[in-house]
């Protein structure tokens, strides 16, 4: 096992199943980041792995500075006259169109604060709250352990001068409205949706949702329900199992709701 970053050199360490460099700085990650930020954004277009590539080769490796870039700017790195003002299009389109709050959160990639969770934190306070928020009060939030909630507590406090910076770029928030939920089999429970399903998977996540259970991104020891569909692997349901998940197919998982 390799002790340093192929990409930085910068020192290499185990976490898990994976090998993490520590460096920061390592122009591999901040091209990471970037490229995560505008595919979680969702409302902006040319910004994939080429420009991306483009930008961390002339050092610009910030978001506050690519959108204070104009076209001449862009192309003075080498993107044509057309393509450089067609980026500062989109930029301008991805601060002006509807955007859901907890997506911009999520597309900064904090680590334990994906979409899920950023649309929980999101739905119990306000994004200018967030700095101020005690670990006791990401702990209450349904699904933040402890372990969460201080990663996330850290993250947030370390990062919030540039996050303060993009907010200030004028992004057209919506914060969702707090749905009454229904009672049912599943409320309070914690689910994971797995395999190719008849229906959306994202449609099923957020029925879930509004009948009350706390939908996961992976199987753990909180997991009370693993759905399968179609084409799941045999260890996921064999982790399920070791765990005392319940695993129901998706017939079944649609006759608990409906009470049949």
């Amino acid at each position: 096992i390799p002790d340093s970053c192929p990409a930085c050199e910068g020192a290499a360490v185990m976490e898990k199943d994976f090998l993490v460099c520590q460096n920061s700085a390592c122009n591999a990650q901040v091209g990471a980041q970037l490229l995560h930020f505008f595919n979680v954004l969702g409302n902006v277009d040319l910004f994939g792995p080429k420009t991306i590539e483009v930008l961390v080769k002339n050092d610009v490796l910030k978001l506050e500075q690519i959108y204070q870039c104009d076209a001449e700017q862009f192309e003075a790195m080498g993107f044509g006259q057309k393509q450089a003002s067609n980026l500062v299009e989109q930029l301008l389109r991805s601060r002006t169109e509807l955007v859901e709050d907890w997506r911009l959160l999520a597309a900064f990639g904090i680590p334990h604060l994906g979409r899920g969770d950023s649309r929980k934190l999101l739905a119990a306070y306000e994004l200018n709250e967030l700095p101020n928020l005690s670990i006791e009060q990401f702990i209450a939030i349904p699904g933040f352990g402890e372990i969460t909630a201080n990663s996330i507590h850290e993250t947030l406090k370390a990062r919030w001068d540039e996050i303060k910076g993009i907010l200030a770029l004028g992004f057209n928030l919506h914060s969702e409205e707090i749905q009454e939920i229904e009672e049912s089999a599943i409320t309070g429970k914690n689910i994971v949706f797995t395999g190719s399903m008849s229906a959306s998977r994202d449609e099923m996540k957020e029925h879930a949702r509004k009948l009350g259970a706390n939908v996961q991104s992976s199987v753990n020891k909180k997991t009370d329900i693993l759905v399968i569909g179609e084409k799941v692997g045999a260890k996921k349901i064999e982790k399920a199992e070791s765990m005392g998940t319940s695993i129901k197919t998706e017939a079944e998982y649609t006759a608990l709701i409906s009470g049949e």
